[in-house]
């Protein structure tokens, strides 16, 4: 079966657990398991239809989004006709959003896609908590922590004192490009350069807003764009190593320990 009829499948089996899956224990059953493989077998039919990693799939209009409008429509009681208009809303703004970066999509790095795609989780999640009644919310966000999703973006985490936080980046950085010692040393500055940057970015968050986190997102991953463009122009990499700056697409985050 194709993605579509995969997903309606799922979608109404998963309507018609929709209770136990707001109570958190559904995916300890068997049938829960079985429903797991299915729910990662038709992601996997998604994104050979659709060319996508699993995280851009899983979240694009025909993903999570349509599953949920179909879930919720086949349980007992169905979503009300008002939450569904006003869900089915806020699809069709996220579809013009996500037409909009299928089409600039072929001529962007990892990074850029990265960048781009930050704000298509938060969009669904809110949108949720937004349109949707209890218990609809409570099943849904389950579904959000239990059902092992792949997120968009990918991130890699350090903490520590400034020094140490720069010099854990520096090697991590290291070991994905195969520096020797002297690219290695040069590494410091630029490094310090990004942190300096996440910070400034961090901070445009201070007021916890939704907009406010968006913006944050999005300078973070300039940050690793800059970083990015910063090691290509300073380091002399070779061939391979140049590619791999180009490719990557992890956002690194950091916590400082005075």
């Amino acid at each position: 079966p194709g993605a579509g009829e995969r997903r309606r499948g799922l979608a109404r089996r998963a309507g018609a657990e929709a209770r136990r899956i707001a109570d958190g224990d559904f995916l300890e059953t068997p049938e829960g398991q079985a429903f797991s493989v299915e729910f990662q077998r038709w992601i996997q039919a998604l994104c050979e239809e659709t060319g996508l990693p699993p995280g851009e799939a899983t979240f694009s209009p025909d993903g999570l989004w349509a599953f949920f409008l179909e879930a919720f429509a086949s349980a007992d009681p169905p979503l009300p006709d008002d939450a569904r208009r006003a869900f089915e809303e806020r699809l069709a703004a996220f579809r013009g959003e996500w037409d909009a970066y299928a089409a600039a999509r072929p001529g962007l790095t990892p990074m850029e896609r990265a960048r781009e795609t930050s704000n298509f989780w938060p969009a669904l999640y809110e949108a949720v908590g937004d349109t949707f009644p209890e218990p609809f919310v409570e099943a849904a966000r389950a579904a959000f922590d239990d059902f092992n999703l792949a997120t968009p973006t990918e991130s890699k985490w350090f903490s520590g004192q400034r020094s140490q936080v720069q010099e854990q980046i520096s090697r991590s950085i290291s070991a994905d490009l195969g520096l020797d010692d002297r690219r290695q040393a040069a590494l410091g500055p630029l490094v310090d350069a990004f942190m300096r940057r996440t910070e400034e970015a961090n901070r445009l968050g201070i007021d916890g807003s939704r907009e406010s986190r968006r913006r944050v997102a999005r300078a973070q991953y300039d940050a690793m764009l800059l970083l990015q463009k910063d090691i290509a122009a300073t380091l002399s990499l070779d061939a391979g190593q140049a590619g791999r700056v180009r490719d990557w697409e992890t956002l690194y985050g950091f916590q400082l320990l005075e």
